[in-house]
């Protein structure tokens, strides 16, 4: 799944794979800066990660469900996309 973000120049993220056993690769097209902060179903911050200056994260998650990631850049600007766990 890609989801464009929007700033000076068309950036993508991407997760894969999407939906996963646990384990997900988040790629963007551009090093971003920014936190990375991972939802459960109830709303509950379960993953919360600084990244700094990079193209990629790796995120592990144990338990089954739908995840909503919120990415915040270093601007201020919020995107979310939507993470499968199937365990």
């Amino acid at each position: 799944l890609h989801y464009p973000l929007r700033r000076q120049r068309q950036m993508c993220i991407r997760e894969d794979p999407n939906p996963s056993i646990g384990n997900v690769q988040l790629e963007f097209n551009t090093k971003v800066t920014g936190l990375l902060q991972i939802f459960n179903a109830n709303g509950k911050v379960v993953l919360r990660n600084k990244i700094v200056n990079s193209q990629t994260q790796t995120i592990e998650l144990d338990n089954s469900g739908i995840y909503i990631g919120k990415f915040t850049t270093d601007t201020g600007r919020v995107f979310t996309h939507k993470i499968i766990i199937i365990n």
